[in-house]
């Protein structure tokens, strides 16, 4: 009995325990293509939520480097990587991209951050203001576009015309996002333009 409760000591002080944790290694962005590089660090630094289109008519370079990532090999690892590190924009950036790339997961990351008070600036064509983050995840007093990931957006449209308000948690901005951004490619290979394929 001596002999195990010292073999238990021993065990504790050697390896902090009988549980021996895999050692978790985080996300190398040097392993996306150097668009992707670049695209990961751009919604990195987003400190801004913006709509596909901006400004006067641009379209969003969050939302292009949200495009190029979203078609990375490392795709889903890198949303997950941005929900930890980036700021509040990117954050919700990552979360639209997990919609995609893991459904199951997204579900449940998008639960905890229903509840958060944060506020961070967004903008939709020329309009910024700040909203706070539970308002853009779930959208609880207008009528939501559900746009489930088996759904396009241009689907969407054709069966439910009348005007919707976005949200993250059913689907409205990572649908969006993922339409606007495969519309502005065809038209720059139809100009003959670079493209994040």
């Amino acid at each position: 009995m001596a002999k195990i409760f010292l073999l238990m000591v021993f065990s504790v002080l050697v390896f902090g325990g009988f549980e021996i944790k895999a050692q978790t290694t985080d996300f190398d962005a040097s392993t996306l293509s150097k668009k992707g590089q670049k695209a990961y660090e751009t919604i990195l630094k987003a400190k801004v939520f913006e709509d596909a289109i901006v400004g006067e008519g641009m379209f969003s370079e969050s939302i292009k480097a949200f495009d190029v990532l979203l078609n990375e090999k490392k795709a889903d690892a890198a949303f997950k990587s941005l929900l930890k590190k980036a700021n509040v924009a990117g954050k919700l950036y990552a979360l639209c991209g997990m919609y995609f790339t893991d459904y199951p997961q997204f579900l449940a990351e998008v639960e905890k951050f229903k509840v958060s008070r944060v506020k961070v600036w967004t903008q939709s064509g020329c309009k910024m203001f700040e909203r706070e983050t539970n308002h853009i995840i779930e959208e609880k007093y207008f009528s939501a576009a559900i746009i489930p990931p088996s759904q396009t957006f241009k689907d969407f449209l054709k069966t439910n015309p009348q005007s919707w308000h976005f949200d993250i948690a059913n689907g409205g901005y990572p649908a969006s996002f993922k339409y606007f951004a495969e519309k502005e490619k065809a038209k720059a290979r139809k100009k003959g333009g670079d493209t994040n394929d």
